[in-house]
């Protein structure tokens, strides 16, 4: 189902199916806030958690779109959230990383996020597929190409209810890799190099007119 759908009797102005909400179609853009964090190489103790859109010192246009922790819209406007998305970076600077460390990070670890005291996301990490990466196939040694669920935007499953977020609401939202104490054999993931990981939301960003 179309987000924005045109209104009738009114050319240029659009509704969001989700909310009921009229906007003029300039004041309408397809956008997403991202933040990324890190992991180094070696083994992932339990209980390890990384916070995005929590610290932003140093990062780069390719790493964040974001200015303040903890809040991802500046300005009076709003964005509806309709993909939430894990992206595992296929590289990181010179290293690329191994099919092996992405495929563990994604069935080792978990999801927490909220919108204000609102629960949005909860689950494995494999379950918000980041619907972006280069895929095809390597002849590199020893590894092939992975990326979290098929790379195509329009595969990644779009939110039953989309979520408003605007300037006044605080994003929390954590990735952690516990402990799996019902598998016996479990033993904790150990990476082969650096790995950068990017929690994208992407909707649509409007900025309210009168009916």
């Amino acid at each position: 189902m179309a987000a924005a759908v045109p209104v009738k009797g009114k050319p240029g102005h659009y509704m969001i199916v989700a909310t009921g909400e009229i906007f003029r179609a300039q004041e309408l853009t397809e956008d997403s806030y991202f933040d990324t964090v890190r992991l180094p190489a070696g083994s992932v103790a339990v209980g390890t958690k990384r916070k995005f859109f929590d610290s932003l010192s140093d990062k780069s246009k390719q790493h964040t779109n974001v200015g303040t922790v903890g809040r991802i819209i500046e300005s009076q406007s709003e964005i509806s959230v309709t993909r939430i998305g894990f992206i595992p970076a296929q590289a990181t600077g010179n290293t690329v990383t191994t099919d092996d460390d992405i495929l563990k990070l994604l069935y080792a670890g978990s999801l927490t996020m909220k919108f204000g005291k609102q629960e949005i996301a909860t689950g494995p990490l494999w379950k918000y597929p980041g619907g972006y990466g280069a895929p095809g196939s390597t002849t590199r040694n020893d590894t092939g190409v992975v990326t979290n669920g098929i790379a195509s935007p329009a595969a990644i499953p779009p939110l039953v209810v989309v979520q408003p977020l605007n300037m006044n609401d605080t994003v929390v939202a954590e990735a952690a890799w516990e402990d799996a104490a019902w598998s016996a054999s479990y033993v904790a993931p150990s990476l082969d190099s650096i790995n950068t990981m990017t929690l994208n939301l992407h909707g649509i960003k409007k900025t309210a007119v009168s009916r």
